[in-house]
């Protein structure tokens, strides 16, 4: 950098070199890429030349530093990199992908054989398949000086093979991949009678022996606890939600500690325990606490509805235009009827088939997107009907209402009788006391079924 800035005044061509390139610039055309005698980087000097076509230019760069060999790899940190290394995946893909003897795995019509992801690759093949796939692969690496980490090659069987495994293809893998455990594709595991549940817990209880080493958070106000909350146990569970349905049980252990973590005087976190059983106390009811700060609340998050959003996502995707080869597998059991994937958004949608038993994270993200709409199909319809029999107040006079549609006027009339009757009690007493207790219970019915349509979450 001090060569850089003492060269200023010296070489044009390095100064312009550090510039966004703008052929109007005349400093960066080349007859005034001067060249520069670097031998004192503290005091470059004008050689008095200058360099005017693109070798020479590139000459005048590069003959003060040492020549090197270009090998094989990725340069960490260049934004080219990861380009350079698709335009070289791209050869095993089409070489699979265009051989019509590999058959993979057909689901909607379409044959899917391949699965990437920058250096991470998947073959989905039949026994058939594998010595045609083995021949591709050797050919790309040959051809690209590329080398496959065979210690990293994992094998799941699929299917029939899986129930008769004495029928499995030899010399693929080193072992097969037993029922119960897992192979991972970029970090999300995959297996045959798999303990979700159980793998869920024991990520749980890495993050949480790190936070259980957290010292010294009494002094931290409401805000710095949430976002360390979010930071570490939220965002160290998060990544998963994109591919795996959380368990109702690790859900009721985070809120446990995120409650101490959030509210306690000085939180006391445990690694062998499942949750927190320490005593705490909110100072903001929990409701309020979920609104932001500018609203009085506490900007802590629902953690429940911050997944069923993750949930949702996927079939907003889904139903965004794309051909993307997962869709295709949705569209299986998704896009049956002659409403395709817009099927989803009828309000009375045609019957669907019956989602295989183990898919159950599709499953769940058909109940998270459906659930929105129903919350308030539902407050619609109590909303609708608090109008339609609560009268407030007293006889012939309007009060203004907030309600979701916006602000409404109610007008009373024969309060007692008529809210009496549509939450069920008995108005035969013709007695003003019990008018009054009436008509003053139903007020505080109303008005708190209008403060749980405005603020309750989605849950």
């Amino acid at each position: 950098m001090e060569a850089y800035n003492n060269g200023k005044n010296h070489d044009v061509g390095s100064r312009e070199f550090f510039r966004q390139w703008n052929p109007s610039r005349p400093a960066q055309a080349p007859p005034k890429m001067k060249e520069a005698d670097w031998s004192d980087p503290s005091n470059p000097s004008f050689t008095g030349s200058s360099a005017t076509t693109p070798k020479g230019i590139l000459d005048a760069f590069t003959k003060y530093g040492a020549p090197f060999a270009l090998q094989s790899g990725v340069a960490q940190g260049c934004p080219l990199s990861p380009l350079l290394f698709l335009c070289i995946t791209e050869a095993l893909t089409r070489l699979i992908q265009q051989d019509d003897t590999i058959k993979g795995i057909e689901a909607g019509g379409i044959q899917h054989k391949i699965s990437q992801f920058a250096d991470d690759t998947t073959l989905i093949a039949k026994p058939t398949d594998l010595p045609r796939m083995q021949k591709h692969l050797d050919t790309w690496c040959e051809a690209t000086g590329m080398k496959e980490n065979k210690n990293k090659r994992e094998g799941l069987l699929l299917g029939r093979l899986n129930r008769f495994k004495d029928q499995a293809p030899q010399n693929i893998v080193a072992v097969w991949t037993p029922d119960g455990t897992s192979i991972r594709a970029l970090g999300v595991p995959m297996g045959n009678k798999l303990d979700e549940e159980e793998w869920w817990f024991k990520r749980y209880r890495i993050v949480k022996a790190r936070i259980a080493a957290w010292k010294s958070l009494s002094h931290l106000s409401i805000t710095g606890r949430s976002l360390l909350l979010q930071a570490i146990l939220y965002g160290s569970l998060r990544y998963w939600l994109f591919a795996m349905r959380m368990p109702e049980s690790l859900h009721v252990a985070l809120d446990k500690d995120s409650y101490n973590l959030l509210w306690a005087q000085q939180p006391e976190i445990l690694s062998d325990e499942d949750g927190t059983t320490a005593k705490s106390r909110a100072y903001i009811h929990r409701r309020a606490s979920l609104l932001p700060q500018k609203q009085g609340g506490g900007g802590v998050m629902h953690f429940r509805s911050h997944a069923q959003a993750y949930y949702a996502q996927w079939i907003r995707r889904y139903l965004e235009p794309g051909d993307q080869p997962w869709k295709n597998v949705a569209d299986r059991w998704l896009a049956t009827s002659i409403h395709g994937r817009g099927a989803l958004l009828i309000n009375n949608p045609p019957p669907t088939p019956t989602l295989p038993p183990h898919a159950t994270y599709l499953r769940q993200c058909l109940i998270s997107f459906s659930r929105p709409r129903m919350c308030g199909v539902v407050k619609c319809l109590v909303m609708l009907l608090m109008l339609r029999w609560v009268r407030l107040v007293m006889p012939s006079s309007g009060v203004w209402v907030v309600h979701p549609f916006g602000l409404g006027k109610v007008w009373v009339t024969d309060p007692p009788r008529r809210m009496s009757t549509a939450f069920g009690w008995s108005s035969s007493s013709s007695s003003s006391v019990g008018m009054v207790l009436q008509t003053a219970a139903c007020v505080m019915v109303a008005r708190a079924m209008m403060w749980w349509l405005t603020v309750s979450p989605v849950s």
